[in-house]
């Protein structure tokens, strides 16, 4: 793991004229590393946590290599396949930053979102931090050793503002969402999450009489208007969750009863529409029944 260097002694009003101002170049010489491996430090805990979500922002130390052909750049190195800098749409970047540390885990991660841009790649010089280019990330892929990534000018500093072997921040942002999870997690934590979304309500359209209503389509349903008494069938979820029917009125509907089988066991009063009011019903399945709360439209 990257330490951080002690910084060479302060100047104090104390020294004479000549100490002070030695010292004082030498501290001034010295913040350029302390950046850089404060830049690598904060590289490899982000690389360690994984922690690539929405809004993330990684930095990374790395040197540039002005060669542009596809190959692992080596240890700590990146390059891009265009001598015209920010025309460039790939980069290729050694798995290792400029702390050997391998931070592959990071563009892995990336690789998994499934919006068109996965976030932005910011290239900037890490002792003059006017020369830069940022480019929207596309896609990423594992070469073995190293990553290509697809990239897309955005804007820059100048057309080519990098010589050989400068050492630059690599700093990416997620702006794309965090890709797509398929299977089980079992007595597992989600923590962070802002809002879960659902790809849609199912919509359950049969009128009277009776009906199924199946859970394991989906958590958050709707009814639309019945035009007379509904009696539900429910198939239970794949397990224990949380349920939400909306009934819907447009402002005319009569005061239908809409019954549950298996029952649920209800906390304050069963459920009972109203006319020309729509209603919220809420559930608990605890896998093996149904606990269930009502509200009417105001």
């Amino acid at each position: 793991m990257t330490t951080i260097s002690a910084l060479p002694t302060a100047p104090a009003r104390s020294d004479p004229p000549a100490t002070f101002v030695t010292r004082a170049d030498a501290l001034l010489a010295a913040l350029a590393g302390l950046v850089t491996q404060t830049n690598a430090l904060a590289g490899e805990l982000n690389a360690m946590s994984g922690a690539v979500t929405a809004g993330t922002v990684i930095s990374q130390a790395y040197t540039f290599d002005s060669t542009t052909s596809d190959a692992d750049p080596g240890t700590g190195k990146f390059r891009l396949n265009n001598a015209t800098q920010d025309a460039a749409t790939k980069i290729w970047i050694d798995n290792l930053n400029v702390g050997t540390t391998d931070v592959s885990a990071i563009w892995s991660t990336i690789a998994a979102s499934t919006s068109a841009n996965k976030g932005q790649l910011k290239l900037q010089k890490t002792a003059d931090a006017t020369k830069w280019i940022i480019f929207n990330v596309t896609a990423t892929l594992d070469k073995t050793g190293y990553y290509e990534i697809t990239i897309a000018k955005l804007t820059s500093s100048a057309a080519s503002p990098f010589t050989n072997s400068d050492g630059i921040t690599v700093t990416f942002t997620r702006t794309g969402d965090v890709g797509t999870f398929s299977g089980t997690l079992s007595d597992a934590n989600l923590a962070g999450i802002k809002v879960a979304s659902f790809t849609g309500e199912v919509n359950n359209t049969g009128t009277s009489g009776p009906q199924t209503l199946n859970w394991a389509a989906g958590a958050l349903q709707k009814q639309v208007e019945a035009l007379s008494n509904i009696s539900y069938t429910m198939t239970a979820p794949p397990g224990p969750c949380h349920l939400l029917l909306r009934v819907i009125s447009d402002g005319t509907s009569p005061a239908v009863t809409h019954t549950f089988s298996p029952v649920p066991k209800w906390y304050g009063a069963a459920y009972a529409g109203v006319s020309n009011k729509g209603a919220i019903i809420s559930m608990i399945y605890d896998g093996s029944g149904y606990h269930a709360m009502a509200a009417n439209e105001i």
